[in-house]
């Protein structure tokens, strides 16, 4: 990127238009640049002194032996290099050579010199500028009026002695009285004109200039000073009006105290001084000659002064100028360098090619995109050897890109803003293949042609994989919400059945005992759709907490086969269980790891067809107990083993396959596995080659046996009283089911459908137990339960929370509201009746 410079100002021609003569020089004194001001005030040209020694340009004249302007101006320079501030020199006499037909020769010049430094970015000093101005007409206007000044004392003295000789000669030369008369009134109008001539040079200088009679304190320090008298550019030198008989202060009363200490030094010693110095009362920078002039009445201070403040401020304009430029070079360099780190750090591929199509730049990311042994195009022509092809799903999808057709050389066509999604090939050993966003945008002049092009590449290679992955992941949610729906049909329609024939009221007791067996298994089998649906949520969100205890391996295996031997006594399957001799203890949540093997052997079920073999398989890996369940069932095809475990995930329904499910088990089991600190894999040959699924669990280094568990008992017998049973439920089926079967296990029920006449009813029969809905309308079961809690009917009843919700912190809520149990629906019978009996 090249810094435009149609906002820099042309500071060379702003150099060059300066009327003042500035000279450039190097800290070597050679001669770096020179205004035209300054050669032409100088006869010399420009070329012809570049690069040269101001000395060897300029040196004293030979044949002045008191030629000192070489070692003023050397000496001047001297101290700017070793002070680094600015040096105003005396008026300089300093001869300059001048070619003529005659010859080389030197011309008397004199000047007021000022060498200013110059420093760059780092603070060091690299240029002194000399500013000079020609005072040679100035110096020989003041020698004229010297000898001007002479001429008169001279003619005074002669009128003194001619008066002496008119006074000798008075008595006997009165003849002669008429011509001396004459000659006395032609001297004296000579005198007159002399004096004109001289107020007439004193009056035409454009300098300032005036008389001053310096004032002293009562210490005989300069306090002040009057003005006795001045020419006429006095005012506009100062912008002071009427000073004269004025005193400084008077006129400015702010006036720096240096002024009357330098005018003061020039009265009392005579020695006269040459300076430069800001007036800042007068808001103005002056070139000063100072020097003492004698009057009758004691000595007076005259002052030739110059305003050189646009002097002034123009050095220091272009001094800030040249620093500005400095900077602004320097900033520019600096926001180039941040541009091309900043293209160089963009994630994004960058190319900025020319007009033809040429490369001219190319950031990191594009080498990483292409590989570093990629091509340098240098034309359009040349993309033929970049591969491509289209992956924006259109007509043109899959189909290779001609070179015309890449988006730069749609960009140099005049093509505005392109946007293609384009899957490429490296240059890499091995080629990899990538899916890239590309737009695009035209360089143009200043004129509005194309000049160029700057494309833009982003590797969406994983936002590509990421919407397969989602749109995969959508159409295993349609799938699964299908297989939810067939699911959970499956065993509504047994218990709508079941339903329907109770209701007919002709079934006979062992009808009614084998549709009531339909009912429960239906339910059950509703039950765990449910739980595995619950545990599959909690589990992903990091909710279960495991109730880890030391655990022999084999009782896990064992306690699963008995969970689904029903399951596979009704498929007529062969199931061959294998365990190790030794002991295989380790730590773990017995429910959930009984739960990991029931979920792979119901799995196994599910996917062998009837009377398939089914082995349950146990070994002890070093610190490790390898768990396998291998089938010979319908196995799985190479593209799904990846994602078996991955919520709904299912292979193909079959016919045959009865029993269903949600694609939401394996899942769970991977995540129950990894929570016990281990891991799970399967592997399948193909279809039809059946599964074999394998669970790494760590071992307990001690393996001493874990203490017997006694197991409970379940009630038998009728009760030893009847009690009574208030049951609230506003869902008036289940809440009349409930009541049959607490009256069927032998006790008194009272059912309720609002909790407002669960109140009354509670004040009237004082119940030994109350069965109470959570999710009660007006008033919640946690309401009713401490309100129960506070009536003393029912303060020491039995309090059961009833709830279809059975997370940790439901459970929780249920105990600090004052329940005694809390039974997730449906109800677990068997529990109840326990609770009931003791």
């Amino acid at each position: 990127m090249h810094l435009s410079t149609a906002a820099i100002p042309d500071y060379r021609a702003l150099f060059e238009a300066t009327p003042s003569p500035y000279l450039v020089l190097a800290t070597d004194f050679k001669i770096v640049s020179a205004n035209k001001a300054y050669l032409r005030a100088t006869g010399t040209v420009h070329d012809d002194i570049i690069g040269r020694d101001v000395f060897d340009v300029f040196p004293d004249n030979p044949d002045d032996p008191a030629a000192s302007g070489v070692a003023a101006l050397r000496a001047s320079l001297l101290r700017v290099l070793h002070s680094g501030q600015p040096d105003a020199m005396a008026m300089q006499k300093y001869d300059i050579p001048v070619t003529s037909r005659d010859g080389m020769r030197f011309e008397e010049r004199h000047w007021s010199p000022v060498n200013t430094p110059v420093f760059d970015a780092e603070g060091e000093l690299s240029h002194i500028i000399h500013c000079v101005e020609d005072v040679t007409e100035f110096v020989k206007a003041r020698e004229r009026s010297a000898r001007m000044a002479a001429e008169m004392d001279e003619q005074a003295q002669q009128i003194s002695i001619a008066n002496r000789r008119l006074r000798q000669v008075n008595e006997t030369l009165e003849e002669r009285v008429a011509v001396r008369t004459e000659e006395r009134r032609l001297t004296e109008q000579k005198l007159r004109a002399s004096e004109q001539r001289y107020r007439s040079l004193f009056e035409s200088i454009d300098e300032g200039f005036c008389i001053v009679e310096v004032l002293w304190d009562g210490d005989g320090r300069p306090c002040d000073y009057r003005f006795c008298e001045l020419n006429p550019s006095f005012q506009h030198q100062t912008g002071l009006v009427d000073a004269v008989g004025k005193r400084m202060r008077e006129l400015a009363p702010d006036h720096e105290a240096h002024w009357f200490e330098v005018y003061g030094r020039v009265a009392a010693t005579g020695v006269p001084v040459r300076f430069e110095n800001e007036a800042k009362a007068l808001d103005r920078w002056y070139d000063v000659f100072a020097f003492r002039i004698e009057e009758e009445d004691g000595a007076r201070v005259a002052i030739l002064f110059k305003d050189i403040t646009a002097q002034k401020r123009m050095t220091e304009s272009l001094r800030r100028s040249e620093q500005s430029a400095i900077e602004a070079a320097s900033l520019a360099d600096s926001e180039r360098n941040k541009l091309s780190a900043l293209l160089q750090a963009a994630p994004v591929g960058i190319v900025v090619s020319d007009a033809a199509g040429g490369m001219l730049l190319a950031n990191a990311a594009h080498r990483q995109l292409w590989g570093e042994q990629q091509p340098h195009p240098s034309s359009v022509d040349t993309f033929g050897a970049w591969k491509g092809w289209w992956a924006d799903h259109s007509a043109r999808h899959g189909r290779r890109l001609e070179p015309g057709e890449w988006t730069t050389a749609r960009i140099l066509a005049g093509e505005e803003h392109p946007r293609d999604i384009v899957t490429i090939e490296s240059f890499d050993v091995p080629p990899v293949q990538r899916t890239v966003l590309i737009t695009g945008a035209p360089v143009r002049d200043g004129q509005g042609r194309i000049v160029g092009a700057v494309v833009a590449q982003m590797d969406i290679s994983d936002r590509i994989r990421a919407e397969d992955a989602l749109r995969q992941a959508d159409r295993r949610k349609d799938e699964f919400l299908a297989m939810l729906a067939h699911e959970l049909r499956n065993p509504l329609a047994p218990i709508s059945a079941a339903a329907d024939l109770l209701a007919l009221g002709k079934a006979g007791e062992d009808r009614i005992r084998q549709t009531s067996g339909i009912i429960a298994r239906q339910v059950k089998h509703m039950t765990g759709l449910v739980d595995d649906l619950l545990d599959v949520s909690r589990v992903t969100r990091g909710l279960v907490t495991l109730d880890k205890t030391r655990l022999d391996a084999r009782r896990i295996l064992a306690d699963a086969v008995e969970q689904v031997r029903p399951l596979i006594e009704t498929r007529r399957h062969r199931l061959a269980v294998h365990t190790p001799p030794e002991d295989a203890f380790l730590d773990g949540d017995a429910k959930r790891l009984v739960q990991v093997v029931t979920n792979l052997l119901n799995n196994a079920a599910k996917y062998t067809p009837e009377g398939g073999d089914i082995a349950l398989g146990m070994a002890v890996e070093g610190g490790s107990i390898r768990i396998s369940v291998a089938d010979n069932g319908i196995g799985m095809a190479p593209e799904l083993q990846p994602t078996v475990f991955e919520l709904f995930t299912q292979a193909t329904r079959t016919s045959d396959r009865a029993q269903g499910g949600l694609g939401i088990g394996l899942a769970l089991v991977k995540r129950l596995v990894e929570l016990h600190g281990g891991s799970i894999a399967v592997h399948s040959d193909g279809i039809g080659k059946g599964s074999v699924f394998e669970v790494w669990l760590p071992r307990r280094a001690d393996q001493e046996a874990p203490p017997l568990l006694q197991p409970h008992a379940l009630p038998a017998g009728a009760p030893a009283e009847a009690l009574k049973v208030l049951v609230v439920d506003d869902n008036a089926d289940a809440a009349k089911m409930l009541g049959i079967l607490i009256e069927e296990l032998g006790h008194q029920a009272f059912v309720e459908l609002h909790p407002r006449a669960a109140i009354e009813r509670a004040h009237k029969e004082a119940p030994d137990f109350c069965l109470l809905d959570i999710g009660l309308p007006d008033m919640d079961g946690f309401a009713l339960a401490r309100l129960l809690r506070s009536r003393p009917e029912t303060a020491n009843a039995v309090l059961i929370a009833v709830s279809g919700y059975g997370q940790p912190e439901d459970r929780e809520a249920a105990f600090s509201a004052g329940f005694d149990h809390y039974f997730a629906k449906p109800i677990e019978c068997a529990r109840l009746a326990g609770l009931l009996h003791h």
